[in-house]
């Protein structure tokens, strides 16, 4: 028979257990069902510092932004206002 893991608490409610207890009291919960927890093992590590750049790699800053595609002139900051129309469809004078 294996070696059920040792829970001071419920995990479903967080009850107090004792040794050898296979149901939560509170709950019902099943101890006999909880996974063995697997030793923790970090993916990355948590000291602070970057990993040393790869030589003739790109720069580890920020990313380049791409170069623009198209005309070298700009294109106007700010168009005109577009001409109104009032409800009977003619135009209203500038200003307004």
């Amino acid at each position: 028979m294996s070696q059920m893991p040792q829970l001071s608490a419920c995990p479903s409610c967080e009850w107090p257990l004792e040794s050898g207890d296979r149901f939560c009291g509170a709950c019902g919960y099943d101890l006999s069902a909880v996974p063995v927890r697997p030793d923790d093992h970090p993916t990355i590590a948590l000291n602070g510092s970057a990993p040393p750049p790869v030589p003739g790699g790109p720069d580890p800053g920020w990313p380049a932004a791409p170069a623009p595609e198209g005309p070298a002139v700009p294109a106007p900051a700010h168009l005109p206002d577009p001409t109104g129309t009032d409800p009977g469809g003619a135009a209203l004078p500038p200003g307004t």
